[in-house]
């Protein structure tokens, strides 16, 4: 098991991508928003529709594959995610995605 803790100042913008599931920690992807507000964008893969919605401290937030997704901190925020095996960076299951799509 590997976590991670996120530091992200207000108006940061990240995220911008999808997964295709293939590293199990990424199926679903997994964090938790510890303090601060973020914005949660999403583009529901079978209909192109776009989501959004504001998360609050303590909420955990599942990512499924193919999900394309941004995330944008309305606060200072803080956050962990949590894997069930050791980020590879040789295989980095991450795509990015423009972020033209996510306007």
């Amino acid at each position: 098991m590997q976590v991670t803790v996120y530091r992200r100042t207000k108006n940061t913008v990240f995220a911008q991508h999808y997964h295709s599931g293939k590293d199990p920690s990424k199926n679903p992807e997994l964090f938790l928003l510890i303090e601060g507000r973020v914005e949660f964008l999403y583009i529901d893969p079978e209909t192109d529709k776009k989501h959004s919605y504001i998360i609050e401290p303590f909420t955990e937030v599942r990512v499924q594959p193919q999900v394309k997704h941004q995330v944008r901190a309305l606060e200072d925020s803080l956050f962990i995610e949590y894997r069930a095996q050791a980020f590879d960076p040789e295989n980095p299951d991450t795509f990015p995605v423009e972020p033209e799509q996510f306007i």
